[in-house]
Order: structure tokens, then sequence, then C-alpha cells
């Protein structure tokens, strides 16, 4: 029996033990008379007390039991059970509660459940978007690397023919197709031209005028095509078969993609991919095109711009050339031909007898006439053949110290108001060029200088060697250049505006002739001058590379 129901018991029957006590002490004899009841009394209070104790204790181990099968059971996860009677209240209040609280913890239980799936399809359907962002991401950056290397090439000085061709190399690379070809309108803008096309049999892409005589070159989906020309708009044919505007595209073809070449709101013409399965071309493929086909296109109005500035630019050109030549022409003839004119009326007169002697004078008047015009002419025909590059020299070792002092000696004799001098640092070596030429170019520049110089003025003549070439001046004391004109000296039929120049007269062709010459033997010319205070020009020969020079009947090598 455990102490403690002892201990209860004992306590229980010390009230009876008193009360024996004191009847003891007050009346033995009553005591002696009722002791052993008293005794048996205790005894009984002391069993019973002991076995309520131990009923109590049953009946409360019984309902621990009862509730910790209860407690077992919600916690095994059955929350809805029916639950044990309890004979004592608190015990009933106590399995209600964990009952109450079990189905809170159901519903708690079913809320994470819901929660953790809605999270686990919120979290699924976030990584879809990251992953799709990302995707989108590196294609994005693969079409912008596409685009820079694109542009990065067409930044390059090309031709319309070769920014299509880049075009359909580079959308190769970034799109699926079998055939592809650019097409760009004609100068009416009246028709699509085939410019580049790249397809099985041809991986490396045709380029030119001549694809539209090819049959591959003519299989433009020209319908929509127009179209999209026209509307500035794509168009992506997912069914060729199905659509009737595809009649004229190969059989073969199954999907069309149709891009505008569109740049500052204008359209050059159209880039046409083709498949031959059906929905081969999707959204993005659309885009890459379109983004490429835009950079090609801005590439092609810069070209055709600068080719349509450059033609204005040469048309303007021509059409100042055509009027200083007209001018010129006029002005050149009509003084020559009054004279020859002039004088021969003169001559055939019949009211007059004239002289022998005059009569000669007139007719050597007439003859010189006739050479100046006859200059004239040459000078033409010998400037045409500059600007068309066909100009003949006859490039030949020669001395040009003679030369140069035949011309000096020449040019002296035709004035009397100038001095020309050949200052000459000794003896020149031999130079590889045509001696015809040659003479013309200092004839040209001596007679220039003694046009514009002042009556009494000296024209001199200088020659040195510089590395493998020799260098020529001739300069003068004359009225000098402008700055604003010496860039354009050496030009056609131009003449400055100073007074002093027009009253000089001439065509304006001589130092251009000189510039073709010198040029044509592989030398340069040009001039120094300030206005007012004279000019010198200057220009380069090339020296023979392997020359003999008699000198007092000896060959010596140069």
């Amino acid at each position: 029996m455990p102490m403690s129901m002892v201990a209860i018991a004992g306590i229980v029957a010390v009230p009876l033990i008193i009360l024996g006590t004191w009847q003891a002490i007050d009346s033995p004899a009553a005591f002696d008379r009722f002791a052993g009841r008293y005794l048996l009394a205790a005894l009984a209070t002391f069993f019973l007390t002991v076995l309520a104790i131990k009923n109590a204790q049953r009946r409360a181990r019984h309902g621990v039991r009862s509730l910790h099968r209860v407690i077992r059971r919600i916690e095994s996860g059955d929350h809805v059970g029916p639950i044990d009677s309890f004979p004592e209240p608190e015990f009933q209040r106590m399995a209600e509660t964990c009952a109450v609280l079990g189905e809170r913890l159901v519903r708690a239980e079913n809320a994470l459940t819901e929660l953790r799936e809605r999270f686990r399809i919120e979290m699924s359907r976030y990584e879809s978007v990251v992953e799709q962002l990302q995707m989108s991401n590196y294609n994005l950056s693969a079409e912008s690397g596409a685009l820079h290397a694109l542009g990065t090439v067409l930044s390059r000085d090309l031709g319309t023919a070769q920014i299509c061709s880049e075009l359909i190399t580079n959308l190769a690379a970034k799109i699926m197709h079998s055939h592809a070809a650019v097409f760009l309108y004609d100068k009416d803008h009246s028709e699509l031209i085939p410019r580049a096309i790249r397809d099985p049999q041809n991986p490396v892409p045709l380029v030119g005028d001549f694809l539209g005589q090819l049959p591959t070159g003519d299989h433009a989906v020209r319908a929509v095509s127009h179209q999209a020309a026209q509307s500035g708009r794509s168009y992506c044919i997912a069914d060729t078969h199905a659509d009737p505007r595809c009649a004229d595209v190969r059989p073969e073809t199954r999907s069309v993609l149709i891009v505008p070449l569109r740049a500052s709101g204008s359209v050059t013409g159209v880039v046409q991919l083709e498949h031959p399965h059906r929905n081969a071309f999707d959204p993005s493929d659309q885009r890459v095109a379109q983004s490429m086909a835009t950079t090609a296109a801005v590439a092609i109005e810069n070209v055709l711009l600068i080719q349509n500035t450059a033609e204005l630019h040469a048309l303007q050109k021509i059409d100042r050339l055509k009027t200083d030549l007209l001018w010129t022409v006029s002005h050149e003839l009509r003084t020559p031909l009054a004279s020859i004119s002039g004088y021969a009326d003169t001559l055939l007169r019949k009211d007059v007898e004239f002289a022998e002697r005059d009569r000669r004078d007139f007719l050597a008047i007439i003859v010189d006439e006739c050479t100046r015009l006859n200059d004239f002419i040459e000078d033409l025909l010998q400037m045409s053949q500059i600007e068309a590059g066909i100009l003949k020299v006859n490039r030949q070792s020669m001395r040009i110290d003679p030369i140069v002092e035949r011309i000096v000696r020449s040019e002296q004799s035709r004035t009397t108001n100038h001095t020309i001098v050949f200052d000459q640092r000794g003896p020149l070596p031999a130079l590889n060029a045509d001696e015809k030429r040659v003479t013309q170019v200092f004839r040209n520049l001596i007679e220039n200088a003694i046009k514009y110089s002042p009556d009494g003025g000296t024209v001199t003549v200088r020659g040195d060697v510089i590395g493998n070439e020799a260098v020529f001046e001739v300069s003068d004391q004359g009225i000098g250049i402008a700055a604003i004109d010496i860039d354009r000296v050496f030009e056609r039929f131009f003449r400055a505006e100073a007074k002093a120049v027009r009253n000089a007269g001439g065509t304006g062709l001589g130092l251009s002739i000189c510039r073709g010459i010198v040029e044509t033997h592989g030398g340069r010319i040009w001039v120094e001058s300030r206005q007012n205070e004279g000019s010198t020009f200057r220009f380069t020969l090339p020296l023979a590379q392997k020359q003999v020079i008699r000198v007092n009947s000896q060959e010596e090598p140069q």
C-alpha cells in the first residue's frame, strides 16, 4: 500500500484516537467499556478511507487514460471521432477542449495545405515567368549583338548591292529559311528589282542588277511584296498554298515572311524569306527581320542620298563647265574669226589695190589667227584626253638642260618687255619623260608668267634634284593669286575674278593641261603665291632609272 494512502487514512483516524484518549482520561470506566468499539471504529475508518482513496485513484487513472487516448487520437490525425464520456466533469471538459483544438488544428492544416499548394502554383508560375524573361533577355541580347554586328558592317563604304548581300547573310544566321531575296525599287520607284539572292544552290549571296534576268530571281510574291512596300508593314504567310496572293511563289515554298526596308518614313524595297514548311516563322523571327531590315534601309538610304548628292554636284559641275566652255569657246573663237573674216574681206575688195607687202602682212595675220584657233582646238582635244585618262606620253630618257634653254630663248624672242632667266645650278640628270609634253608644260608656265607680269618684270626658271625626282619652278613678279583662288587655279576654264586677269585673256585650259601632263608622268604640280607679290609654280618629273649620257663623245653613267 502506498505510504501516501496510509498517511491519509491515519489522518482520518486521528479524531477517533483523540476522542478515545479523552474518554480514557475523563472516564476510565467508560473507556474500558467502549475501548474495543473505539478501536474497531478507528480501524474501520482507516480502511474505509483507504478504500475511498483507492477508488478515487482508480477513477482518476481511468479518466487520465481516456483523456490520453483522445489526445493520442487527435495527435494521430483523427480529429472528428466520438469523444468518450467521463464521469468527472473536469475530464469531460478537458476532452471537449482537446476535441475543439483538434478541429482547429484540422482547419489550420487544411489552410496550410491550401496555402502550400497556392504557393507551389505561384512559385511554378514565377519560375516560368523568370525562365521566359531569361529566354527573352537572351534572345534580345543575341538580337542586339546581331544588329550591332550588322550595323558595324554596314557603316563601311558599301554600295546598295553589298548592303543587300550583308543583310541576307546576317538573316541566315538568325532565322531558319531556305531562300532569301532583297528587292529594291528602280529609279522610277515603280518596280521591285532583285538585288541580292541566297538559296541552297547559292549559299554565298548573288548580287547585281542581272538577277532580274535569272529564273531564281523572279519569285517575289508580287501581290504581298507590293502591299508590304506600299503600306510599310510586314507580312507573314503561314501557308502559301492556302493564300491566293502567293500564286507566283515557287511550288516548294510553304511559308513566306516579307518585311519592308523602311527608313525615315520611306520604303526602298523589301526582303523576302521562304521556308518549305508551314508556320515556319514566328513573331520573334518577324521582329528580328524587321530590325535588321530597318538597319539595312538606313544604310541604303544614306548611300542613295550620297549618290543623289554626288549626281547633283556632278550635274551642277557639268552645267558650270558647259557654261564656261560655251563662254570660252565663243570668246576665243570670236576674236580670231573676226580678224580672219575682216582681213579676208579686205583682201577681196575689188575697189582697192593693195601693195604686195600689205597683202602678205594681211595673210600673215590670217595665218596667225588660224594657228591660234588650231592651238585652242588642240587644247580642247588634249583636255578631253586628260579627262578621259587616254593621254598618251612617249617616255624616254632625255637631257632636260638644252630643252629648257631652247624654250627660254624662244620665249625671250617673242617679248621685249620681260626678261626670262634660266637659273641653272649645274647640269641636271636625265629624265624619263615625253619631250613634246614637257616642252608644252614649260611653254604654258612661262607664257602664263609673262601674261600676268608687269612690263620690265623678270621670269625665272630653275631646276634641281630631290631624291629620285627633278623639281622645276617658274616664278614671276606679277599680280599673284588671291588665297581664295589658290585651290582652283588648275581647274578647267577657271579664271580669277580680278580685272587684270580678265583683261589678260586666255582659255583657262593652260594650267589644267599642265597638271594633266605632269600627273600622267607620275609627278606633282603646285603653286605658291600671294596677291601682288608674284607666283611660283613648281612641278616634279621622275628621273631616268638607268641612263647613259654622252658628254664630249664619252659615255658617262648617271
